[in-house]
């Protein structure tokens, strides 16, 4: 009720890339098809996080870039 909800969303090539990089802090993608687990995370998650207040796709953007889109929006939504 009294939060603001942030889904920093990315899609299915971009998490594979991030997850093959931090694969140890990863338990739910030990001993399995890494793509295919997060297929399946995808299907059940996405629905849920797409209710967040401010949803930003990172793409290829930068980190800085991202954290800037995070800000402006909430900017918007007068919060910061």
């Amino acid at each position: 009720e009294h939060a603001i909800t942030v889904w920093i969303k990315a899609d299915l090539d971009i998490l594979l890339d991030r997850v093959s990089q931090s694969i140890d802090t990863r338990p739910l993608l030990e001993n399995v098809d890494k793509k295919e687990m997060l297929e399946k995370l995808i299907s059940e998650r996405y629905p849920l996080y797409a209710q967040a207040d401010i949803v930003v796709s990172t793409d290829r953007k930068s980190q800085r870039n991202t954290v800037r889109e995070i800000l402006d929006a909430l900017e918007q939504i007068e919060v910061v």
